[in-house]
């Protein structure tokens, strides 16, 4: 087989000089030679020649693959100069405006490039593009579908680089109208892209008549039975002192219908509306407007978001032993907080509370609880009975505030294995201690969210008893105490979770001290850990063993809805083995769906060509004949409009990723020049590029075996011939 001559040159390198080879080779030759000078018994001169070639020949062959050879091959390959043409194929292409149909000037426009019948040699490949690019294999007027939700120039651009690396691209020819809606800024890619973009743009740049719903505005969670304030920004051109009609949706069910008039001039107009929600889960919120006579489109009437509705506000419980600053200050920051509703049981006596009573149902819907001082003296057995039930049985939250008088035996009675400490000592004399933050407090939501590092050494002392406690197995420890400038391994601040239970001690007080006398710089820190906690103290869907989400809430008409699922065993390992089984139920029926795994307890589904509506999923996770747990949620398919939001094509943009890049912008009635100008460019020309193959020769095994074979046959010959 001869395949040396597609190379165009070859060349053999050793790891030293040549001349020190050919003389070790000349050496090894010459005592081959002197091995043979004479013979017993003697051999004829052509017997002497064979044997002194085979053994000069072996014994150069050895030399040979010392000096580590290598054959290094060259081919040279010759590039022709590449254009990369990208076709705007989103939903934005079928306006038609007063140029005309998008679609159909875009594919007029290609048509008149003529870039197939550049200079011969040159090459063209196409890629239509809207969220992604997809590189087609030629290009047909039919390849183009104008189906895509989105546009995103940038992606398109710098997707296109290694998709034709090393491909010789010599210039990107872009088609769109120059309106992105998602994605980065293309000027700025453009002017870092190395090859000039010639830019065509695809449609008119003067705004037509039309109203468009630009923005809804609203929380993203809301608590039943609580108003919402939604802001809905309406955008017209084109109609002067004209009345319009504005409403608003939950679903299907009309809220409230305004009316507003338009301005003379256009613009935005902003409507406020009041949602007050009725149903918990996820919920769609659609604001649109009335059609009116003569707009561009009606697809972008519209417009929808999803609000997650929380059945209720969180209900707080704080139970105080006394009245104390502290419990003031645990009150002034949970009243702050409007998704917050607080009760506060402050015990007056033995036998007495203040208003009001803690009745038999005290804690029964209460999602947190905070303990300051509580239990100390006599008295608060029943209180103490409905903690035990609240924490321990039903494995509800607790955020605990040792205080002087606390009697650490009865809380411990109290809150049994879920307290996440144990007590070595009581005792009621008290030190001023520094608060000192571990290094896992700098990870931990409690302590690092919204706190920085270097606040914690400009915080006043708190008291804390002299008793003492050991952090118990699986507990965290977020702070020690120090006194004066000596650190001790006393837990200031420990946090436990226990399955679905979480307990947060804080064995000292006098934490208003912070808010009083920590200035600027310090005095919010009570009210961030406070916050922190109690967030970190209820926060339970992170504990879900079967998590399941849509990636998207809203999804495009005729998009595929993907499902994302994310299981864990008990001890929060993730698990990839499951069998994930999500059934889906819309308006024409329920279907059934299987997740496949991905990695590290990940799951995922594509479900493609979903009517439009509001679906709900209900999931769960099983293995081996075991539930590892469900999850249920709602999504909705239906017209997202973003790339009905912006009406007229922006030429400017085009004409700055044109003129950023080095290239050239086109109206469609100039693209014919584009070819010649793609020529002209002095950077428009083949490349010509050397590929090197290197073959190292001394680790190939059938060069040391042709050696032995030299020796055996010199060593059978000389047996032959009757030598010694």
């Amino acid at each position: 087989m001869n395949f040396l001559p597609a190379f165009s040159s070859y060349a053999l390198s050793f790891s030293d000089s040549v001349l020190v080879v050919l003389a070790l080779v000349l050496v090894v030759t010459l005592f081959s030679i002197w091995s043979y000078r004479r013979t017993v018994p003697e051999i004829s001169r052509g017997r002497r020649i064979l044997l002194t070639s085979l053994r000069a020949l072996a014994l150069s062959l050895l030399v040979f693959v010392l000096f580590e050879p290598i054959l290094n091959l060259t081919t040279t390959e010759t590039l022709p100069p590449r254009v990369l043409v990208l076709l705007d194929n989103s939903r934005s292409m079928t306006i038609e405006d007063a140029a005309g149909k998008r679609s159909a000037i875009l594919r007029d426009a290609v048509a008149e490039a003529a870039l197939a019948k550049l200079e011969p040699g040159a090459a063209v490949s196409y890629g239509r593009f809207s969220s992604s690019l997809h590189v087609l294999d030629g290009y047909a007027p039919d390849s183009l579908t104008f189906d895509g939700s989105e546009t995103d120039i940038t992606s398109a651009l710098s997707r296109a680089a290694p998709e034709f690396e090393g491909k010789n691209v010599r210039a990107v020819v872009l088609f769109s109208d120059g309106v992105f809606t998602t994605g980065k800024n293309p000027v700025g890619f453009a002017e870092r892209a190395g090859v000039p973009v010639y830019t065509v743009v695809i449609g008119d740049t003067v705004e037509k008549k039309d109203v468009v719903i630009r923005e809804v505005a609203t929380n993203e969670i809301a608590y039943l039975d609580s108003e919402v304030p939604v802001e809905v920004t309406v955008h017209s051109a084109g109609y002067s002192d004209t009345e319009l009609a504005v409403s608003l949706r939950e679903g299907a069910k009309l809220l409230e219908t305004r009316n507003v008039q338009l301005g003379s001039q256009g613009g935005d107009v902003d409507v406020a509306f009041t949602y007050r929600p009725s149903a918990e889960g996820m919920q769609r919120l659609t604001a649109s407007v009335a059609p009116l006579p003569g707009e561009l489109t009606k697809r972008n009437n519209s417009r929808s978001v999803m609000v997650k509705i929380k059945k209720t506000r969180m209900r707080v419980a704080l139970v105080a032993a006394a009245p104390s600053p502290d419990v003031a200050l645990f009150r002034r920051v949970l009243l702050r907080d409007r998704n917050i509703q607080l009760t506060s049981f402050i015990q007056k006596n033995a036998q007495s509370w203040y208003d009001p009573q803690p009745g038999a149902d005290a804690l029964k819907e209460t999602d947190c609880l905070v303990l300051v001082g509580f239990p100390f003296g006599r008295g608060g057995e029943r209180m103490e009975s409905l903690i035990t039930d609240y924490a321990v049985r039903r494995m509800k939250p607790v955020l605990v505030v040792l205080q002087r008088k606390t009697d650490p035996g009865r809380l411990v009675r109290m809150l049994g294995s879920v307290f996440p400490v144990d007590v070595q000592s009581a005792r009621t004399d008290e030190t001023e201690v520094f608060f000192q933050p571990t290094q896992k407090a700098f990870l931990h939501p409690v302590t690092s969210s919204g706190i920085a590092r270097n606040v914690w050494p400009l915080l006043p002392p708190l008291f804390r008893t002299q008793s003492s406690f050991t952090a118990r197995i699986g507990s965290e420890v977020l702070g020690t105490m120090k006194i004066n400038d000596v650190e001790f391994d006393e837990p200031l601040l420990v946090a436990r979770k226990l399955g679905r239970s979480r307990v947060l001690a804080f064995l000292a007080y006098g934490m208003w001290r912070w808010e009083t006398a920590g200035g600027e710089k310090s005095g919010f820190v009570p009210y961030r850990l406070i916050g922190n906690a109690v967030r970190w103290l209820t926060t339970r869907e992170d504990e879900k063993f079967v998590r399941i989400r849509p990636a998207r809430e809203i999804t495009d008409n005729g998009e595929p809805v993907v499902l994302e699922a994310q299981v864990y065993n008990e001890s929060y390992e993730p698990v990839d083995d499951a069998e994930v089984r999500v059934t889906i139920t819309g308006k024409a029926g329920a279907r059934e769906v299987y997740l496949e795994p991905v990695r590290g307890g990940q799951y995922r589904t594509r479900i493609e060509a979903l009517p439009e509506g509001d679906y709900t999923y209900d999931g769960t996770a099983m293995r081996n004949g075991e539930k590892l747990g469900s999850d249920r949620g709602r999504f909705s398919v239906g017209e997202v409009n973003i790339e009905f939001l912006e009406t007229r094509a922006d030429a400017a943009l085009l004409q700055q990723v044109a003129y950023r890049s080095g290239g050239k912008f086109y109206t469609p009635p100039e693209v014919r020049e584009l070819a010649a100008d793609l020529v002209a460019d002095p950077d428009f020309k083949p490349v010509t590029i050397d590929h090197t193959t290197d073959i190292p020769l001394w680790s190939l095994m059938y060069i040391l075996a042709l050696a032995i074979a030299l020796f055996a046959i010199e060593w059978y010959l000389r047996k032959q011939y009757g030598m010694l």
